[in-house]
């Protein structure tokens, strides 16, 4: 196989035992080399307290020397109780803060890997907008030797990234302009671009086809990055985290802060960094939740599950709402009837239609949440909304045929594509296509291929399909990458990426779904503004404490809860979850000692897959 543009080549890292070598390599420095680090440390602080013992001659230069010279000039192995007893003295903003946040501080201007680990509401984001700024005049953080597409040449070594945009969010909006670049996702960082390759057909023909992959990689490497932070680390999976380091120039003296909550669900989309890192390096966990933060009646739910306390938790004979005005919005709204899921589906369209007409419901920015994808579940949900704002805005549906499924789609539709929010821009009939031909499009066509209005003429070929199926002529039956062709083209626009891309594969297709409401596990490492979180009796089994958790703290301003209700013997569903945590332990040692099983287990598992 011939590639058109340059070569991007870069490790592929396992996830298996090499990969964890590969952390370790990188994480655990050998004792000689750690000497002459130290002793070049020492070095660099001789320095420095020399430079500025001759800036104190001037007193207006020395009342104007950075906080940060206050531990410039002390030994290594003091450097923990030098900066303690001078944090207030050294800070760059108004806040103060508790011994754990100080603790996170002192490691993050030490130049340690760590983990920082905290519920929402105890201030995880503030620390680290303070340790950021820190940072930026810390011994070991070093300006970028050259820019890359997102990054600026001289600007602080400095990156704050996670698997999606909304996983930075939080952060990039509190920190000074010159910083928000520096907030990014890992793809982007990475500069994930189409690369295009030349293979060879069965007949022997030569044909195009396009992969995206990273512009940094192994052969290909980006400029020294001194600190890298990764926020909801725990999205992170070990393969996109391989990419990462393979494309660091120093990964072994590039610092790492991996930011995530011991009590959210783990991830449904395999082994995150997380694990590996809580059960390898220091970590830091906060737990103190602000009266501030409880002002937040979200918080003040989310802390309430968290802990268990099902005393601080609503009883529900009917709707309930905790109003606090700027500080938040929940509403409860507890099922009347003990429906069953067929009952509860239909219900929904009629209840979706209306909440969207109502405007307390924005299908294009407020997310819907449950624990299910079947039955009562995102896919009905889904095609509901999908099929009223197709109608409502004159959209024409398209019946795509991939292999042997067939889904419906229209431009404008907003969809996940590979864990990202995206958006339908186009959709085209693919060139080439042999298969069984699709139901002509049409503005009455709906989401689960009903076109009542247009049935006898839904079966007629129009000139594109013709022509089509003229061009197909001849083609072999059994042709494995014509099998694998849809029906039709569909474009989607990433936000995330920046970028638009060509879905043409029945594997692209049958994996593409809509984005209006989805699996509380598919939402971990997003936020929006307003969350509706629709729970029912027939996920009774799947309901927990972490799952509840995760899909509350989703909501940054509103919730709106449908949930089981108290009628006896039942109690409602949000008091269910709280009762029945998922991940054991109670403590931050019980927790990652769980954490390290599993990440003994995966290394095992893929030992044994090696052999065999």
């Amino acid at each position: 196989m011939a590639k058109i543009s340059h070569i991007r080549a870069y490790s592929n890292l396992s996830c298996g035992v090499n990969f964890y070598k590969f952390v370790n390599h990188h994480t655990i420095m050998n004792p000689k080399i750690a000497k002459l680090v130290e002793q070049a440390r020492a070095r660099h602080a001789a320095l420095r307290a020399e430079q500025q013992a001759n800036q104190a001659q001037s007193p207006a230069r020395s009342a104007a020397a950075p906080a940060s010279s206050l531990e410039s000039n002390v030994e290594p192995e003091k450097t923990q109780h030098v900066l303690s007893s001078t944090t207030n003295l050294a800070q760059t903003s108004s806040l103060s803060f508790n011994p754990e946040q100080l603790q996170a501080i002192e490691y993050g201007l030490q130049g340690k890997s760590f983990c920082l680990i905290g519920a929402a509401g105890t201030g995880k984001t503030t620390v680290t907008q303070e340790l950021i700024s820190r940072l930026q005049r810390a011994s070991h953080m070093v300006p970028l030797a050259s820019a890359t597409k997102h990054l600026a040449k001289d600007a602080p070594g400095i990156a704050i990234v996670g698997y999606t945009n909304k996983a930075v969010n939080n952060i990039k909006k509190k920190l000074p302009e010159h910083l928000q670049a520096h907030c990014l996702t890992i793809h982007k960082l990475l500069e994930y671009a189409p690369v295009y390759y030349e293979i060879s057909d069965a007949d022997g023909n030569p044909k195009t086809t396009m992969r995206f992959e990273p512009s940094f990689h192994a052969l290909n490497k980006l400029p020294h990055i001194s600190t890298l932070i990764m926020e909801e680390s725990s999205m992170i999976g070990l393969d996109l985290y391989g990419q990462l380091i393979a494309a660091l120039p120093k990964p072994q003296i590039t610092q790492m802060i991996f930011l995530g909550d011991l009590n959210q669900i783990p991830p449904v989309f395999g082994p995150s960094i997380l694990g590996f890192k809580l059960a390898e390096l220091a970590t830091v966990e906060l737990t103190h939740v602000y009266r501030q933060a409880l002002l937040s009646p979200i918080i003040s739910l989310a802390t309430a599950i968290r802990q268990g306390k099902v005393s601080e938790i609503p009883q529900l004979t009917g709707p309930h709402t905790i109003d606090a005005e700027g500080h938040g919005i929940i509403h409860f709204q507890p099922w009347k009837v003990r429906a069953d899921k067929e009952d509860a589906t239909l219900m929904m369209r009629k209840f979706l239609p209306g909440l969207i007409a109502s405007n307390k419901y924005d299908p294009e920015n407020d997310m819907i949440l449950m624990p299910f994808n079947k039955s009562y579940g995102t896919i009905e949900l889904n095609k509901i909304i999908a099929d009223h704002l197709a109608k409502t805005r004159g959209s024409e549906v398209h019946e795509v045929i991939a292999r042997y499924q067939k889904s419906y789609w229209s431009v404008g539709d907003r969809v996940m594509h590979d864990r990202h929010e995206s958006v339908i821009v186009k959709i085209e009939p693919t060139i080439g296509y042999s298969g069984t031909i699709p139901a002509t499009a049409s503005k009455t066509l709906d989401r689960w291929g009903s076109d009542s209005e247009n049935e006898k003429q839904s079966s007629q070929l129009t000139a594109d399909q013709i022509l089509n199926a003229l061009d197909s002529l001849g083609a072999e039956g059994d042709d494995e990458e014509g099998k694998n062709l849809a029906s039709h083209n569909i474009t989607v626009f990433i936000p995330d990426l920046g970028i638009e891309k060509v879905l043409s594969t029945a594997g692209e297709i049958n994996s593409l779904t809509f984005g209006y409401a989805l699996t509380i596990h598919k939402s971990q490492g997003s936020e929006w503004k307003n969350v509706f979180l629709f729970l029912h009796n027939s996920h009774a089994t799947m309901l927990s404490r972490e799952l509840i958790y995760t899909a509350v703290t989703r909501a940054k301003h509103s919730l709106f809860i449908i949930c089981e209700g108290d009628k006896k013997p039942y109690e409602n569903s949000i008091r269910v979850a709280a009762q029945r945590p998922r991940i054991p332990g109670t403590t931050l040692a019980e927790k990652i000692r769980y954490f390290a099983q599993k990440a003994k287990e995966l290394v095992n598992t893929q030992a044994n897959q090696s052999e065999d």
